[in-house]
């Protein structure tokens, strides 16, 4: 006689999700904490780190760095397990860069792109990188076309 063996099939369980819940969560908070270093001035040792980085890497820019950790963390939550990225999101970053890179030019006279006080108040060292190609590649002849 041959025996049949049943098999149980469970319910996904809760901590599948639980884990996309607290990266969802972290994000936001990761956010929150960006968004507050750039606005307060005193945050602490960690507050001060992070919004003085971002102030010297994007320079004015640094203000839109907190709407993609909430975009990516509202995300998370309401369920997308995979992100993908398009080709329209390429496209945003390089758009985002070479403005960084329009405003360093247009706040800077002359080649001092990397005067820290000049990156701080313009774009940035990205964006001051992204100037100093510009007018290093094309110089005079910039302003054609």
């Amino acid at each position: 006689m041959r025996q049949t063996r049943t098999v149980r099939r469970t319910k996904p369980s809760d901590s599948d999700h639980r884990w996309t819940d607290v990266a969802g969560v972290l994000l936001l908070a990761a956010a929150v904490i960006v968004l507050l270093s750039l606005l307060m001035p005193d945050t602490g040792v960690l507050g001060t780190l992070i919004g003085s980085s971002l102030r010297m890497l994007l320079g004015q820019g640094a203000w839109v760095a907190p709407v993609p950790l909430a975009i990516l963390g509202l995300a998370t939550l309401l369920g997308k397990r995979k992100l993908k990225v398009s080709m329209l999101t390429w496209g945003l970053v390089c758009l985002f860069i070479a403005t960084l890179g329009f405003v360093a030019m247009g706040l800077t006279k002359g080649p001092d792109f990397f005067d820290p006080e000049v990156a701080e108040l313009a774009g940035g060292y990205v964006g001051a990188s992204i100037a100093w190609a510009f007018r290093t590649l094309l110089g005079g002849a910039m302003g054609v076309g």
